[in-house]
Formats: C-alpha cells, sequence, structure tokens
C-alpha cells in the first residue's frame, strides 16, 4: 500500500512540475512576442496618424500668416472701411439736403423748426400759424391751420408762441412784423452748389443769420432778384 501511495505522488508531483514548464515556456513566449513586437515597423494605421501633422502645421502656419498681415497692414483695412463709411454719410446727406429742397412742396419731408405767427382764416375762422420748416429759408415759410398742427403734435409749440405773442413786451424790443426779419430774406452770399432735378441748387447764407442757418435754394428761385444776382 505504501509503495503504490509513494508513486501516486511522485506522479502528481511531476504532473505539476509539467504545468510550471509550460506556464514558463508560455510567459517567456509572451515577453518574445512583447520585444519583437517592438522592434517590428509600424503598421500602416501609425502611418495614416503620422501623415496628419503636416497638414495641421500647414493650417497653423496660413493662420500665422493671416494674423501677421493683420498687424502690418491695419491702416490699410482701417481706412478702407472709413472711407466706405463717409460714402455712405455724404450720400444720405446730399438726399436729405435734396429732399429738404425740393420734396417738402409735395408733401414730404415736413419737419417743423418754429412757429413765427399768427392769423385767422378769413373763410372758416380757424387760427393758422406760420410755420417755418427744416432745411427752408424765411422765404419759404407756410400757413398753417391749427388743426393740422395738433394732428402732427404740435400742442406745445402752439401754446408757447401764444403766450409770446400775448405777453406785454415791455423794454425788450417786439418781434418783427410777420415774426420774419426783413434781412433774413436777403442773399449774403452763395457759398455753395450742386445739380438739382429741374435747376441747380446753390447754398445760399442769409443777411443777419449764421452760417448754420444756410439752405439749399433753386437757382431758378434766386434769378428774381438783382439782390440775389449781385450776390
Amino acid at each position: 500500500m505504501s509503495s503504490s501511495s509513494e508513486s501516486d505522488d511522485q506522479g502528481e508531483f511531476s504532473d505539476q512540475e509539467n504545468l510550471m514548464d509550460v506556464d514558463l515556456h508560455e510567459s517567456s513566449d509572451e515577453d518574445s512576442d512583447s520585444s519583437d513586437d517592438g522592434d517590428r515597423a509600424p503598421q500602416p494605421s501609425s502611418f495614416k496618424r503620422l501623415s496628419r501633422a503636416p497638414v495641421a502645421h500647414e493650417a497653423v502656419k496660413k493662420s500665422a500668416d493671416a494674423s501677421l498681415q493683420r498687424r502690418v497692414d491695419p491702416v490699410s483695412d482701417s481706412s478702407s472701411s472709413d472711407d466706405a463709411e463717409d460714402d455712405s454719410e455724404s450720400d444720405s446727406d446730399l438726399d436729405t439736403d435734396l429732399s429738404d429742397v425740393e420734396d417738402v412742396e409735395d408733401g414730404g419731408c415736413w419737419e417743423m423748426e418754429r412757429l413765427l405767427d399768427r392769423r385767422r382764416d378769413e373763410a372758416s375762422g380757424e387760427p393758422e400759424f406760420l410755420v417755418k420748416l427744416v432745411g427752408r429759408s424765411f422765404r419759404r415759410t407756410a400757413w398753417v391751420s391749427r388743426s393740422e398742427l395738433l394732428a402732427r403734435g404740435k400742442r406745445a409749440s402752439l401754446q408757447a408762441l401764444e403766450r409770446r405773442l400775448s405777453a406785454p413786451f415791455g423794454d425788450e424790443e417786439p418781434p418783427p412784423p410777420g415774426g420774419v426779419d426783413p434781412e433774413w430774406l436777403l442773399v449774403d452770399r452763395v457759398i455753395g452748389q450742386r445739380p438739382g432735378r429741374a435747376s441747380r441748387l446753390l447754398l445760399v447764407k442769409w443777411r443777419g443769420l449764421g452760417y448754420a442757418s444756410s439752405t439749399w435754394e433753386p437757382e431758378s428761385a434766386l434769378q428774381g432778384s438783382e439782390a440775389d444776382l449781385a450776390a
């Protein structure tokens, strides 16, 4: 019995040794495989990853060149944008000036600057007010009914004019007849010109008024007076 058990034990030990040998061989094979992988050339996928680097470099280079160009020549960009803004502003000013002169009689560009005088319409009995419009000279004032001014939201202006006309003047000089000084109707000088629809437009400085009160007038409207022609 003892001899058979000893032989069985020896068989188990030999089997364990064989298993250990197999494990050692497998581990050594794995080590050799890993070392071989280190010596192998990169797979095609690795080459694809490496090939992307120059593309990114080119993109960075182009971005840097563009940034450098903006720093080198900032004046040209700003000057061109400023020129474009100046052109658009000059065009809008031209349209405004022309419309103030030529369109207001057609019912457009109606903007009141001040009320000058009042009267009562003989036919209807409704109060009327002498109005100076923005962009028009004192030669081109107009009588407007009270109802129309109220419709345009000018109640405060009407009340102010009525208070001024009804208040005693005292030592102050009374307003000129009709609210307009005769000097304001005389041409002082012509300081500019531009083409118009029907005739040339002249920029007129009026006598007794500053340059800020200069207005564009059709040349045809200034040819009926010797004083205008002399100016």
